[in-house]
Parts: C-alpha cells; structure tokens; sequence
C-alpha cells in the first residue's frame, strides 16, 4: 500500500512539473510561437529593390523576433497590389505614392507619427486623407534641371543660379540662345518640356486644393501649355515630337545634342556619375515640377498592427535606414529627415544636389481623389489627339475648358 500511494504522489509531481515546464515554454520571450512575419510590397528597379532589401535587412537585424516576406513588384505595381487586397491576402505593409493613396485609403490604417522629424511639413501632409495620415513618410521623389556644362561652355553662357529659380521667359530666352545648327546636328536648348511639369510651374495643380474640381481650364493652364508647343513648334529650342521619336532624350543630353534637361529626376544620378560629360543640377524653372511623395501604408488587417509600425516608422525616420537610401547607387530620392537628406545632398564628390533639397521644401505637391487615374487617362488621350502637346491641331484655349466642364461631370456620375 505504502509503495502504491508513493507512486501515486511521484507521479503528481511529474506532472506539476512537466504543467510547469509548458507554462514557462509559452511564456518565453524567444520561442518560436513569438516570432511574427511581415510581408511588405515595394517596387524599384534591381538597384531600387536591392536598397530597400538592405533596409529590410537591417531592421531584422535590430528584431531579430521579425522575419520579413519581402514582396518586391518591379512592374504593374499598384494593379498587383489591388489584386492582393481584392483577394484577401492583403501585405502588411504596403509602399504608396501620396498621389495614389487615396485609391488605397480604404485598405490602410490611419496612423500617429512624430511629424517634427521630417525635413518638411509637406510630407505628412501629401500621405494625409481628409485629416488623417494614412502612409508613414519615406521619400520624396522631386524634379530639378540638369545642366549640359559642356554645352554651356562652348557656347560662352553663364549657368543659372544654383539656388534661385529662373523665371519662364529666362529660361526660354537662355533655351534659344543654346540652340544651333540644323538637322542631324542640331543642337537643342532643352529636351522637350513636359506640360504635366509646366503646369505647376505656371501655379495650376490641375484639381482644386481638396481634389474634387478640375481646374484645368484655368488662364494659366492654357498659358502653360501654349508654352510648351511654343518650345518646339515656334522657337524650335526643344526637339519636336518627329525629331524625339524613338530616341532617348536623356542620351541626348548626356552627349550634348541637349543643355538643358528639365525633368532631371534623382534616377537620373547613376548615368550622369558613370558619364563622360561635366554637369550640374540647378531648380527648375519658375515654382518647379510637381513634388512626389512615397510612404508605407499599414494593412487594416493585419494582425501584427505594432510591428508593422514599428517597420514603417524604422524606414522612414530612423538615420541607419534613411542613411542607406541617401547613399545608395539607386538614388530613389531624397531622404525625409534632415540628416539624411543633407548627407544626400552631399553624397557625390566635387558635385553638389542641393537643388534637390531646394525642390524637396519648396516644389508643389499635387492632390490625388479615387478618380486621379480616370481623369488623367481622359484628359491626356484628349489633349494629345486634339492640340499640338500630342498630334492635333486645336488652341488649347478652346479645348481646355471643354475638358475640364467634361471632366468634372466625372465627378458626379
């Protein structure tokens, strides 16, 4: 009996302590039922995609409980991502464009951050839907003019200022000056200018500052554009659309058909480094072309809401991340805190990209709506049928607010 009754309590206490055992198992801060997975969508070309890689990297260094499904979408970016949601496997974090957040806002978190570490104001602003920050800010994608020296110097002009931009007529007036020569060997002022970028020069946004009216018939809309078929048609400083057909204006640019390049993006970095030709950057003309913002929007549903915050907040603010996006070869953009962006500004030898940062503070931000996509899509297949910006023939005095009385009874269907 004795014997019975001491296996009976030996056999109680195995099983306190086996009952033991699993609670502090399940209670351990590093078991494996810890670890939390995070998917995260991006796109980039290789060099872009290999740069947030790294920040990746370095953010499950510093978490090592975090492991990271990278979801690097090179092409047709925003179609996939829809997919993903429309199907329920929406990523946990998503990269967005300011522009196009508000085609996402429904699938995304509204979000806190500290707004006083970021270089501007403009950039929690552009991530924000009717009050609410949505993305967490990440980079800023500004345009400034990127400058032929080579062209500049045999023609005996001085460059424009590195810090002031030159107004509309001081640019065109420096273009025609620039530009020699006949056919084959001409030599252009500028590459072809972009309307979308000489719209905001002009002081248009094409909406109304809460996105919801298209201001595309305004005076300086007409004026704008009426400048760019100007550039190539009357005073011949930009290549016309026969002459740039299927060739690369940038080429041109780079060997000295072109002085100066308007749309000069941070992408454009890696090709002037590794060429022959010497080159700067100034702002571009008048109040610049318009300003992109990027950030990472927070999955509604995701199930790891703190870690996937704690992600975004690590890309967009921390110095070791924002560090290796103002350093990296891929030059995505300028880096949103000051820090970074300076070392950005600084990350080229004998070169100088404050212009960037110029344009980064002070470059108009464009509205998005739902519907930016729709009527872009209708806006430009008109203009470039009907007026001389495409191949048509019509005034842009008339056909502008025929669109924009068009394109605001989208609004309403």
């Amino acid at each position: 009996m004795q014997r019975k009754f001491f296996a009976f309590r030996h056999s109680r206490q195995v099983v306190i302590l086996l009952s033991l055992f699993l609670l502090l198992i399940m209670n351990s801060p590093i078991t494996a039922q810890d670890t939390i997975n995070l998917s995260v969508a991006y796109w980039g070309n290789n060099q872009e995609g290999a740069m947030i890689d790294a920040m990746l990297t370095a953010f499950e260094k510093a978490n090592p409980t975090i492991k990271i499904e990278r979801i690097w979408i090179p092409d047709s970016y925003e179609q996939k991502v829809t997919t993903m949601i429309a199907g329920g496997t929406p990523p946990d974090l998503v990269q967005i464009s300011h522009t196009s957040l508000p085609g996402f806002v429904d699938a995304f978190a509204p979000v806190e951050v500290d707004a006083s570490v970021y270089a501007s104001k403009l950039y929690t602003k552009a991530l924000s839907y009717n009050g609410q920050l949505f993305a967490v800010p990440f980079v800023a994608k500004p345009k400034v003019m990127g400058i032929n020296l080579d062209v500049f110097e045999a023609a005996g002009i001085p460059v424009p200022s590195a810090d002031k931009p030159l107004t509309a007529q001081e640019f065109q007036d420096l273009a025609i000056k620039l530009s020699s020569g006949e056919g084959d060997s001409r030599i252009f002022g500028s590459a072809p200018l972009w309307f979308g970028g000489w719209l905001f020069a002009f002081g248009n946004t094409f909406y109304n500052e809460e996105g919801t009216k298209v201001t595309i018939g305004d005076e300086s809309a007409i004026k704008a554009a009426q400048f760019v078929i100007d550039a190539s048609t009357k005073y011949h400083y930009a290549p016309t659309a026969v002459e740039a057909t299927g060739q690369s204006m940038f080429d041109w640019f780079l060997s000295g058909r072109v002085a100066m390049y308007p749309d000069f993006g941070p992408w454009h970095i890696p090709l002037v480094k590794t060429s022959s030709m010497k080159w700067t950057i100034v702002p571009d003309p008048e109040l610049g072309e318009p300003l992109e913002i990027n950030g990472f929007g927070i999955s509604k549903d995701t199930l790891h809401a703190d870690a996937a915050k704690a992600l975004a907040v690590f890309l967009g603010q921390s110095e070791e991340a924002q560090n290796i996006l103002g350093t990296s070869d891929a030059a995505a953009g300028v880096p949103v805190i000051p820090s970074a962006a300076e070392a950005f500004a600084n990350s080229i030898p004998d070169h100088s990209l404050a212009a960037f940062l110029y344009a980064a503070q002070n470059a108009p931000v464009p509205v998005g709506n739902k519907m930016d996509k729709q009527i872009q899509d209708e806006f430009y297949r008109e203009v470039n049928s009907r007026t001389a910006l495409g191949t048509g023939t019509e005034d842009p005095a008339v056909v502008f607010p025929e669109l924009q009385e068009t394109l605001n009874a989208m609004f309403n269907q």
